[in-house]
């Protein structure tokens, strides 16, 4: 690599460096101000969706434990039939 400085480094030289780093980090901490805004605007948004996922599954299935209720009761009255027949066909 080739030397920059052509071999002589001095005080003025060192403090230009520095002040241009510093301009380069001043720029892109203000892009990462940016894409922090950006991004805490996009988690807002993405918790607002899943509110309204949530409302319309409520809305979809608005009986869901009165459902599994009323299968289970279903299956409970067909095994109480299928005993009561086995006992009745035995003599019971």
């Amino acid at each position: 690599m080739a030397d920059p400085f052509n071999g002589v480094v001095t005080a003025a030289t060192v403090y230009g460096k520095v002040v241009e780093v510093g301009e380069r980090v001043a720029g892109v901490d203000h892009k990462v101000e940016k894409v922090d805004e950006k991004v805490t605007g996009m988690v807002a948004r993405v918790d607002d969706h899943e509110v309204r996922i949530r409302v319309l599954e409520v809305a979809r299935w608005p009986h869901a434990k009165l459902t599994l209720l009323i299968a289970a009761s279903g299956l409970v009255v067909s095994l109480l039939a299928v005993g009561i027949g086995v006992f009745v066909n035995r003599g019971g």
